[in-house]
């Protein structure tokens, strides 16, 4: 009776345990082929599809530079069919990388395996860049009048409420962040009016702008001979937050950039985004410098905003770096 019970039930137990062995010696030998396919998965197979799925959605946010945002709200309507009064519509750029993106979630993202570790990343990884470069695209945007920052600021929603359908825009960390503080950085100023460059280098709204965004939006504030750092080294807007946001070396004829002498950056990975921002400063820094030659030789005095960034400038940069390390 009794017995016969405890013999069987050992060995169902021993039976068990033998399963459960073979089960983790099978799943042991897989190991180095799962890790193999996994790396195929993501090297060969995701990255480039998300590299081309990120070129062809910015291919229509580097078009924010032909529309127009200098005039006011009349003249924009005229220009873009987009005025002030019309607050509930994009602009057409916009609408293009809404387009583009509906296109791709049908075809391509909506077919992904959602619940793979590696998709999950790459789709978050794809929207954070989508929104660094859309930032870094806005920044450089000039001129830039009163009725072109609310249009602006309405563009900044949209095109928020557009990412979110790839991944969570709360959860990208520092891209996210500096997106909803560009939008702070728009109204910063008083009575609706544009942010002093003073101002725009020591703003608290928060340390998640990158220096770069800082200081090309106080070009809007220059006059025209005073070239933001992309035309001061003749690239295109394309080229230039390419660089600034990827890493894809400018082209020919432009040199390479070199950081500006700075001990903090003894510290700092030379290909790092980090670095790039020391080298952004430096080609605005080249710009204001020529600006000062030009202004010298024509024996006028520079305008304030040469002023405020040589000396805000340098600052704002070091102490982004020096925090790098932190974030």
């Amino acid at each position: 009776g009794r017995g016969g019970g405890s013999e069987l039930n050992g060995a169902d137990d021993e039976a068990s345990r033998t399963s459960l062995q073979a089960q983790k010696a099978c799943l042991e030998a897989m190991r180095p082929a799962l890790k193999a396919l996994d790396a195929l998965a993501k090297h060969q197979i995701l990255r480039p599809a998300m590299q081309a799925m990120a070129a062809a959605l910015e291919s229509r946010l580097v078009l924010v530079h032909k529309d127009h945002f200098g005039g006011d709200g009349a003249q924009d309507q005229a220009r873009t069919g987009v005025g002030a009064g019309m607050a509930d519509e994009s602009s057409a750029y916009i609408a293009g990388f809404e387009a583009a993106l509906g296109g791709l979630l049908q075809e391509h993202i909506s077919r992904m395996p959602h619940d793979s570790p590696f998709v999950a990343k790459a789709l978050k990884e794809l929207a954070a860049r989508l929104v660094r470069s859309y930032v870094s695209h806005v920044a450089l945007v000039r001129p830039l009048s009163e009725a072109g920052r609310l249009r602006m600021a309405q563009d900044m929603a949209s095109f928020e409420m557009a990412v979110s359908q790839i991944s969570k825009v709360s959860e990208l960390g520092r891209s996210y962040a500096e997106l909803r503080a560009f939008r702070q950085l728009l109204f910063l100023g008083e009575q609706r009016e544009a942010p002093t460059v003073a101002a725009l280098l020591h703003q608290t709204v928060s340390d998640a702008l990158r220096p770069s965004t800082i200081t090309n939006h106080c070009f809007t504030q220059a006059p025209q001979t005073l070239s933001s750092p992309h035309d001061h080294l003749r690239v295109s807007h394309k080229a230039y937050v390419e660089w600034l946001v990827v890493g894809v070396p400018l082209p020919p004829p432009c040199p390479p950039v070199r950081p500006p002498p700075m001990a903090v950056l003894a510290n700092i990975p030379a290909d790092s985004g980090a670095a790039r921002e020391a080298c952004a400063w430096a080609a605005a820094q080249s710009s204001l410098d020529a600006y000062a030659q030009r202004c010298s030789a024509e024996h006028v005095a520079p305008e304030e905003v040469y002023v405020a960034m040589s000396a805000g400038g340098p600052p704002l940069v070091e102490g982004y770096l020096a925090n790098y390390g932190r974030k």
